[in-house]
């Protein structure tokens, strides 16, 4: 709502205006980042500041984001002079249509994800760790302008790739082993998100027979993406291709999420969701299958809903013959 990157502060809003209330570690970086708000440097503790300016500004109703205030923080803000409203979702709904200059920036964050993917993927070798791996991923994403990873860059060797949300560790690549990197940039406030396999230039007909399927998959979940549908009918459309594949249950979680100024936002795109999808929406579309003790397979990209379809904003190679490299 702000622009603001710094932590400890809390963001008031109200018909006349917004107040950005931190303390003087921020208060020159607010300044800079927090253009269309006003900042309140304050000395004691962020609840008194907050009490004082609402009481100050005669609040006396004021909505809370329930998701995101733990209970105690919200037993320290109670005070007679206040009703407290919780709101869940308030905010990110704001946010589930990107506009075109929200597109531009996740865009850009994702160009600089690609980039630094593409000038390591045939740095990679064996003998390498994950850990090696990722810390180079997201040296480059800061080379090439990103202010940081979107999350932890996720580099799992063979068997290890079963696990969706893995961390990298000392783990060496082998000869003939396949190689899942889950990554993003974050530039401009915005994120970008991908998944990308790197095979062996002999693969094993399971291999290949599992990796074929999961793209078929993801591939007719782009293709049938548009508005009007729930995400429910989307996260259909690939699960119902693994399933026929023999895989659907290996895939245990949704097709995909939304992506913005947080990694994972609205909209869910998944089972769960009933919701309409709606032009100006951004989100992954991640179809993967997991097989403990053998290994996973993942491909992920982002698209955007136009009114008419949809318009993929990642496009990075991944044919069966574009990613058997080691």
């Amino acid at each position: 709502m702000s622009g603001f990157t710094g932590a400890d502060s809390w963001l008031v809003v109200a018909r006349d205006g917004a107040a950005l209330l931190t303390d003087s570690r921020y208060t020159q970086q607010a300044g800079f980042e927090c253009r269309h708000c006003g900042v309140t440097t304050r000395k004691g503790t962020l609840r008194d500041a907050c009490i004082k300016h609402l009481k100050s500004h005669g609040l006396r109703i004021v909505g809370f984001e329930a998701d995101s205030i733990a209970y105690a923080q919200w037993r320290k803000l109670e005070n007679d002079a206040i009703e407290w409203r919780p709101t869940s979702g308030m905010i990110e709904n704001m946010r589930l249509i990107k506009d075109a200059g929200e597109i531009k920036s996740i865009r850009r964050a994702a160009t600089v994800a690609e980039k630094c993917f593409q000038s390591i993927r045939e740095w990679i070798s064996p003998g390498m760790t994950e850990r090696q791996v990722a810390n180079k991923i997201e040296f480059e994403l800061r080379r090439l302008g990103a202010q940081s990873s979107s999350f932890e860059t996720i580099v799992l060797f063979g068997e290890r790739s079963s696990l969706p949300h893995g961390r990298p560790g000392q783990r060496s690549l082998g000869p003939g082993e396949p190689v899942l990197i889950d990554w993003g940039a974050r530039l401009d406030l915005y994120n970008s998100d991908l998944t990308r396999m790197l095979l062996p230039s002999t693969i094993g007909s399971k291999l290949k027979r599992i990796y074929r399927a999961v793209l078929v998959a993801q591939q007719a979940a782009i293709d049938a993406a548009r508005p009007g549908m729930t995400g429910r009918e989307l996260d259909a459309v690939a699960r119902n291709h693994l399933t026929r594949a023999r895989l659907g249950n290996r895939f245990g979680h949704g097709l995909g999420h939304g992506v913005g100024m947080e990694i994972h936002e609205a909209p869910v795109v998944g089972h769960t969701n009933d919701a309409r999808l709606r032009p100006g929406m951004v989100f992954t579309i991640e179809p993967g299958v997991y097989i403990p003790g053998w290994g996973g397979i993942r491909i992920e990209d982002m698209v955007q809903l136009t009114r008419t379809g949809r318009r993929i904003l990642t496009a990075l190679p991944k044919k069966l013959e574009e990613v058997c490299v080691l």
